[in-house]
């Protein structure tokens, strides 16, 4: 059975999810639709997700805090 590592998981957890669920629905079809059985990692997600999601790591909380409620009043 495929499972996604942790660091990946965590990725998909801190996605906004732009697209909404047919992004995400997708993005499981084409990974699970692979057949192989190692766990996924980050890289093996979509090129989109895994740069949005090194993009938040390289964003300190705080400051990604700061970030969202200035975002949040426009």
């Amino acid at each position: 059975m495929r499972r996604f590592s942790d660091e990946a998981m965590g990725c998909l957890l801190s996605s906004d999810w732009p697209g909404n669920v047919r992004e995400l629905k997708n993005l499981l079809e084409s990974i699970f639709g692979e057949g192989a059985w190692q766990d996924i990692s980050l890289p093996e997600l979509a090129p989109e997700i895994h740069r949005r999601c090194m993009e938040l790591q390289s964003v300190s909380g705080n400051e990604r805090e700061r970030l969202l409620w200035a975002l949040s009043t426009i």
